[in-house]
């Protein structure tokens, strides 16, 4: 716990997550043959109250649920909870390590990453998300995501309420429970679940939920909720379960509890830039995207391109389930740009990133949160300082928060009255930080600097700070 009582700074990077049930605990102890109807492991579940969180460069999958469970009528032959929790054999695929029996089905509360309230400094980058009973993810407030694949689950995403502690002290108005400012850039979303089971609830292709002030989205994508290039994919809208027809839902919309006429998060909503929901029955394309090509951006379609096949040769998502499960880790990041970008292209979107170091200047973008140093749109919509070792990065006398993994700056200047909240993972600059005026680095998790002593750092309450100098460099780290 840090000193404010929140779950400790986790960073979870560059690992294969692929699937969280396990016979050796996850079965009903009154009846083994079947896994618990409640069973809800998570591959990454920060829980309540985390603070500084950041999930980058990884394949994460399944949760507390896997492919090819089995539907049953339980050990009475009556639909009940168990029907879709057999542990059974099946001949599972050798890989998931459960001797051939079934694992567990879908569940409405499987998520393969999940917050609960109280999160802050939230960061998502690079990241492949592939199946789940329930959501893929849910993020709370002050959560960042950029550059993430999220496909084949019940419901996509929801950048969900959660008690945050803004960035000052100016709470929105009458509301000090939901999260602020959150943001989704470079995200694609396709492929719905439509996994039933009798936990799995009524939601089977739910996209993007909003229920948050102020949450911007850029360069989005919610597509095809079935593979339009397959005549077969209707087939998915009929429940293996009961034989029910499925109700196809909309792939991104803001909750009516929040954002009806009337409600109290109505005109709050974020800035939507280069966002399309292509998805069931709905078209949302408040930018007027060109949609001529629209059939094109299929995870099937990139996924044939990348194994050298014919278009529309693979229509069994699960066979891009196992080879993203066998990739190697070092391909992790390229395999996820590849995806985005290879989505964004029949729209036209492409993202125009520099490709050598610069001078970088912050210029809050205010229709966003204005303050994070890993947003790129408050560096000009271009990457963010630190992508190249030589870049030099001038504050203007703003306060800014960082956090990400590791980056390296040659130059840091705060201007006049500039504060820097280096409050997650590291940043190393390579030359004395320099500022005029009453600027300060605080809240510092790791910062490593030539001399620090023309800038004022200050160490928090409660906090350890450990010095050490090798070859010229000063080191602190707070604890």
């Amino acid at each position: 716990m840090d000193r404010k009582g929140r779950g400790a700074r986790v960073t979870i990077r560059n690992s294969k997550l692929v699937q969280a049930f396990d016979a050796n605990s996850g079965l009903d102890s009154a009846n083994p043959d079947f896994w618990r109807g409640d069973h809800r492991p998570g591959c990454i579940k920060p829980g309540g109250g985390s603070s500084g969180t950041i999930i980058q460069e990884n394949i994460i999958a399944w949760g507390g649920m896997g492919p090819v469970w089995l539907n049953t009528y339980g050990p009475d032959g009556i639909p009940s909870k168990d029907d879709a929790f057999g542990y059974l054999p099946n001949n599972s695929d050798p890989r998931l390590g459960l001797n051939g029996y079934a694992p567990p089905g879908p569940n409405l509360l499987t998520h393969p990453i999940y917050f609960d309230s109280f999160t802050r400094h939230i960061l998502l980058r690079d990241n492949f998300v592939f199946g789940s009973g329930g959501s893929l993810i849910q993020p709370r407030g002050g959560a960042g995501m950029r550059n993430c694949a999220f496909a084949f689950g019940n419901q996509m995403w929801n950048v969900g309420q959660g008690d945050f502690n803004n960035y000052n002290d100016a709470m929105f108005e009458g509301q000090t429970t939901d999260g602020h400012r959150s943001l989704c850039q470079d995200a694609v979303a396709t492929h719905a679940g439509y996994m039933d089971g009798p936990n799995a609830g009524n939601s089977m292709s739910q996209g993007v939920r909003v229920s948050s002030p102020l949450v911007s989205f850029d360069r989005v994508l919610v597509l095809h909720d079935l593979n339009p290039n397959d005549p077969n994919g209707a087939a998915r809208l009929v429940s293996d379960w009961d034989g029910e027809v499925h109700a196809r839902r909309d792939g991104f919309a803001h909750t009516d509890e929040q954002f009806a006429p009337g409600a109290y998060l109505a005109g709050f909503k974020g800035r939507e830039r280069d966002l399309l929901s292509y998805w069931g029955d709905q078209i949302h394309n408040p930018n007027g995207l060109d949609l001529s090509n629209v059939n094109d951006a299929t995870i099937f379609r990139w996924y044939d391109a990348q194994r050298g096949n014919a278009p529309d040769t693979t229509t069994d998502i699960l066979d891009i389930y196992w080879w993203l499960r066998d990739l190697p880790q070092d391909e992790i990041k390229s395999t996820v740009d590849s995806f985005i970008a290879f989505m964004q292209a029949p729209f036209g979107i492409a993202r125009r990133w520099r490709t050598a170091a610069a001078a970088c200047s912050f210029v809050p973008d205010l229709a966003e949160d204005g303050c994070r140093w890993d947003n790129p749109n408050n560096w000009g919509r271009d990457l963010i300082p630190g992508s190249f070792a030589g870049d030099t990065v001038a504050i203007n006398g703003h306060e800014v928060f960082f956090q990400d993994h590791t980056l390296t700056v040659a130059g840091l200047d705060l201007g006049a009255g500039g504060h820097l909240h280096a409050v997650n993972g590291r940043l190393d600059v390579a030359a004395a930080p320099t500022c005029t005026g009453s600027g300060a680095i605080i809240d510092v998790d790791s910062l490593t600097t030539t001399g620090a002593t023309l800038a004022a750092i200050n160490v928090p309450d409660g906090l350890t700070a450990t010095f050490s100098a090798a070859d010229g460099i000063l080191t602190m780290v707070l604890s």
